[in-house]
C-alpha cells in the first residue's frame, strides 16, 4: 500500500517510510478540502486472510485501516483499532488468521462514514465528530470518484485518519483566528484614521474654503471680462471703424482687462491646485490600505499629512523641514504611513498647544535621511515640555492617553507602533527631555 495525495495520482506507485512521514499543514487555507490532505490508498480484496492483513498493519504502523473490495465495489472497512481488538479475543487468531477478512466484518463492522474528496476540512471534521462516541476514532472513507486504473475505470476510495483530520481542523481554526485578528486590527486602524480626520475637519474645511472663496469671488470679474470681449468681437464682426472700436475698448477698459485677466487665471489655477492637493491628500489618507503593498514616497506622505494639519501651524507654531535630497521610497501602504506621520505631527502640535508652560518660538522639526544600510529614517521633533518619566513606558499601550476625550482616543500611538513594526517591518523609538522636548524616530525599510 502507498500513501498518495489526491487528486494527483501519478505518485501512487511510489513508496515511503511511514515512520518518517509527518503530514505538512502549512499549505492549508480556509477553503482547503480533503484533497489537500495526505490520504491512505489501502484497498484490499475482501478475500484477503486475516494473517496477511496483520502483516500489512505491522509493515505500515500509520495505516488507519483497510477498505475491503469485492468485484470493484466496497463492502466495508475495517480499522486497525477494530481489527486488533477482535484478534485479541480468545480463539480469534485461530478463527480468522486463515479466513477471509470479510468474515471478520460480521464481528468488527462499524458504520462507514463516506465523504467526497471535495468536502471541506471543516465540514468533514464536523461530520466525524457527529458520530457516536464508540465510533469516533474510526477512519473516514474518502470517495475520489471514478478513476482510470490502467485500461479500466474503477471507483477509488481512500482512508484518512481522524487524528490527522482534527489536526488539520485546528490549523484551519488557527488561520481563522489570524484572519479575524487582522480584520480587527485593520478596522481599528481605519477607525483611528477617521477619528484623526474628525479632529482635523474644522481646519481642513477652512483650508478648502479659502481657495473656494477665491474662485467664487473671481467668477464675477471673469463674467464681466467675457461680456466685454464679446462686445469687442461683435464690433469687429460688424465692420465698425477704428473710432467706434476704440470707444468699445475704452468702455470695457480693454488695457486693464488684458493686464488683469492673466492674473485672475493664475489665481484660479493656484486655488484649484490647492483644492486638488487637499482632496488628494484626504483620499490618500482615508484609503483603507489592506490591499497589495506598493512603493510609496515618504516625502509625499509627509507633505500630505502636513497639508491636512496646515491650519494648526497658523497658531504661531513654526515648521522646519530638512528633507533628504535623495528621494526616499519604501514598500507598503501609503495611507497607513500618512496616518503614522499625521498622528506624530498632531501629537507634537498638541504638546506645544496644550502645554502648561508655553515655550518661546514653538517649533515642529521634521528631518529625513537615508541610513548607511539603506533604511529610511524620519525624525519628528517638538520643543515642548517633553514626556514625563512616569509614563514613558506606557505611551505605546492601547487606550493609554493623557489627553481629554475631545483630543485623544488613546489608540493613536499604539496603532502607529503596529503600522510601523508589524505592517511594514520597521522600528519606532523616541527620546525626550524636559529641557528640549520630544523626538520620535521612525525607521522604514528602503526599496531594494
Amino acid at each position: 500500500m502507498v500513501l498518495s495525495s489526491p487528486p494527483c495520482f501519478q505518485n501512487e506507485a511510489s513508496t515511503i517510510e511511514p515512520e518518517n512521514w509527518q503530514p505538512s499543514l502549512e499549505h492549508l487555507t480556509l477553503d482547503s478540502t480533503l484533497a489537500d490532505l495526505s490520504l491512505f490508498d489501502c484497498s484490499v480484496a475482501a478475500s484477503l486472510c486475516g494473517a496477511d492483513l496483520c502483516v500489512l498493519f505491522d509493515q505500515m504502523p500509520l495505516l488507519p485501516g483497510a477498505v475491503l473490495m469485492r468485484d470493484r465495489e466496497t463492502v466495508g472497512i475495517i480499522s486497525r483499532r477494530s481489527f486488533f481488538k477482535q484478534m485479541s479475543k480468545q480463539y480469534a487468531v485461530d478463527l480468522f488468521s486463515q479466513r477471509p477478512i470479510a468474515e471478520l466484518l460480521d464481528y468488527a463492522r462499524a458504520p462507514m462514514l463516506v465523504l467526497p474528496i471535495e468536502a471541506s476540512i471543516v465540514s468533514a471534521a464536523r461530520a466525524s465528530l457527529a458520530r457516536p462516541p464508540k465510533f469516533l476514532y474510526e477512519p473516514i472513507v474518502v470517495d475520489a470518484g471514478i478513476r482510470w486504473n490502467g485500461r479500466d475505470r474503477c471507483h477509488r476510495y481512500y482512508l484518512i485518519d481522524v487524528h490527522q483530520l482534527l489536526i488539520a481542523q485546528s490549523r484551519i481554526h488557527e488561520l481563522t483566528k489570524q484572519l479575524l485578528e487582522q480584520q480587527t486590527k485593520a478596522h481599528a486602524i481605519q477607525m483611528e484614521k477617521m477619528a484623526s480626520l474628525g479632529r482635523s475637519i474644522a481646519g481642513i474645511a477652512h483650508e478648502i474654503r479659502n481657495p473656494v472663496n477665491c474662485i467664487h469671488g473671481n467668477m464675477q470679474f471673469l463674467e464681466t471680462y467675457f461680456e466685454g470681449l464679446n462686445e469687442l468681437i461683435d464690433a469687429y464682426d460688424q465692420g465698425c471703424d477704428t473710432e467706434e472700436i476704440d470707444d468699445v475698448k475704452a468702455e470695457i477698459e480693454f488695457d486693464f482687462l488684458r493686464e488683469d485677466l492673466p492674473s485672475i487665471l493664475q489665481t484660479l489655477r493656484v486655488s484649484s491646485s490647492r483644492m486638488r492637493d487637499i482632496v488628494e491628500s484626504l483620499r490618500s489618507f482615508a484609503r483603507v490600505g489592506t490591499g497589495k503593498r506598493q512603493p510609496f514616497s515618504v516625502h509625499t506622505c509627509l507633505d500630505s499629512s502636513l497639508l491636512i494639519l496646515s491650519s494648526r501651524f497658523k497658531a504661531g507654531i513654526a515648521l522646519e523641514k530638512d528633507y533628504s535630497s535623495t528621494p526616499l521610497e519604501s514598500l507598503g501602504y501609503s495611507g497607513q504611513i500618512s496616518q503614522v506621520f499625521l498622528n506624530l505631527i498632531a501629537n507634537a502640535l498638541d504638546a506645544l498647544c496644550y502645554s502648561d508652560a508655553p515655550r518661546p518660538n514653538p517649533t515642529v522639526t521634521i528631518v529625513t535621511e537615508l541610513a548607511d544600510d539603506g533604511s529610511i529614517i524620519v525624525k519628528i521633533r517638538d520643543n515642548g515640555p517633553g514626556i514625563p518619566e512616569s509614563i514613558r513606558g506606557r505611551i505605546f499601550e492601547d487606550f493609554f492617553t493623557t489627553k481629554s476625550e475631545e483630543i485623544g482616543t488613546g489608540m493613536g500611538l499604539a496603532i502607529v507602533h503596529q503600522i510601523v513594526t508589524e505592517n511594514h517591518g520597521g522600528r519606532i523609538s523616541f527620546r525626550t527631555d524636559a529641557s528640549w522636548g520630544t523626538e520620535f524616530e521612525v525607521c522604514l525599510p528602503g526599496l531594494p
